[in-house]
């Protein structure tokens, strides 16, 4: 199954507070992180010398920025079960593979040829 974009809101985006205290810097990363998040299928892993190399950012530059995506009572990346995710990616990830799921199934239905009745 094929998810080739996401729904972005560029509001929510630019007056979410997590994301305002964010360098340039910063933002450039974490908008590669979701890009990278998408297209692995939210199967990114938590890796810090792989997502350095992913990103093209040094080590220590990158665990300075995870930390600063890491913090606060809603993060804007958690690690869990050794991926590294996004928790607003994932959900519209999980919801657009349920809409193209559905999508499919609909096509695959097979209708009933009309019987017409003999007189």
């Amino acid at each position: 199954m094929s998810l080739p974009y996401f729904k972005h809101h560029p509001q929510d985006y630019l007056h979410d507070p997590r994301i305002i205290k964010l360098s340039y810097e910063e933002k450039g990363i974490y908008w590669q992180l979701i890009n990278e998040m998408w297209s692995a299928k939210m199967q990114l892993p938590d890796d810090d010398e792989f997502l350095s190399a992913l990103l093209r950012i040094s080590l220590e530059k990158w665990l300075s920025i995870k930390k600063k995506l890491s913090i606060g009572r809603f993060p804007l990346l958690e690690a869990q079960s050794g991926l590294l995710l996004n928790m607003e990616s994932r959900h519209r990830f999980t919801c657009a593979e349920e809409y193209v799921m559905m999508q499919s199934l609909k096509r695959l239905q097979i209708k009933k040829p009309k019987v017409s009745k003999i007189k």
